[in-house]
C-alpha cells in the first residue's frame, strides 16, 4: 500500500469512528428523553412498592392472558408504546394495537367480550371525560380500553386501541 492509500484508509476509520460516536449519542438521548419505558413508573401511573433498594424494575412486553385481543389488531411496539409489569400481585400494563376494524365494532366487541369466563372484568360506567374509553373493573385491577379512529389520509387510515391495565 502506498501513502496515499493509508492516509485514504485512515480516513475513512476516523470518519466510521466519529460517525458512530455522534449516532450513539443520540440514540442515548433519544432513549432518555423520549422513551416511555425510560420514565419513572410513577410518569405512567404505578404506585409504590414497585422497586426494592438495589433491584431494577423490569418491564416487559408480554400481554396479560386476562386481556382478549380482537383479531385484525397489531401490538404496536414502536417507541416502546406498549410495556407490561407484573410482580408480588402488582400489574401494570400498557398496550397499544393498531388495526383497520370498525371502529363501533372494536368497542362492541370488548364489552361483551371483557366479561366472559376467560377474562373476568365486571363493565364499569363510563366517564363523561373519557368518551372513547370503556372501563372494566376485577377485584384491585382496573382497565381502560380507548378505542380511536386514526386521522384519516391516503396513507394512514384505521384505529388505534390503547388497553391501561393497573393494579390499586
Amino acid at each position: 500500500m502506498g501513502k496515499a492509500q493509508d492516509k485514504s484508509l485512515q480516513a475513512i476509520v476516523i470518519t466510521l469512528v466519529m460517525t458512530a460516536t455522534v449516532f450513539l449519542g443520540a440514540c442515548r438521548q433519544i432513549e432518555e428523553s423520549d422513551n416511555p419505558v425510560s420514565n419513572a413508573l410513577t410518569a405512567v401511573g404505578a404506585t409504590p412498592p414497585y422497586t426494592q433498594k438495589g433491584s431494577s424494575v423490569r418491564l416487559d412486553r408480554i400481554q396479560f392472558d386476562d386481556i382478549p385481543v380482537m383479531r385484525g389488531l397489531r401490538l404496536s411496539t414502536l417507541r416502546n408504546e406498549s410495556f407490561s409489569y407484573d410482580s408480588n400481585g402488582v400489574r401494570l400494563g400498557r398496550f397499544v394495537y393498531r388495526g383497520e376494524e370498525d371502529l363501533r365494532r372494536v368497542q362492541d366487541h370488548y364489552v361483551t367480550t371483557m366479561p366472559l369466563e376467560p377474562y373476568g372484568w365486571t363493565v364499569a360506567p363510563r366517564r363523561d371525560d373519557r368518551p372513547d374509553s370503556l372501563f372494566f373493573t376485577k377485584g384491585r385491577e382496573h382497565c381502560e380500553i380507548a378505542v380511536v379512529a386514526a386521522r384519516r389520509t391516503a396513507q394512514k387510515k384505521g384505529l388505534t386501541v390503547t388497553i391501561v391495565v393497573e393494579t390499586n
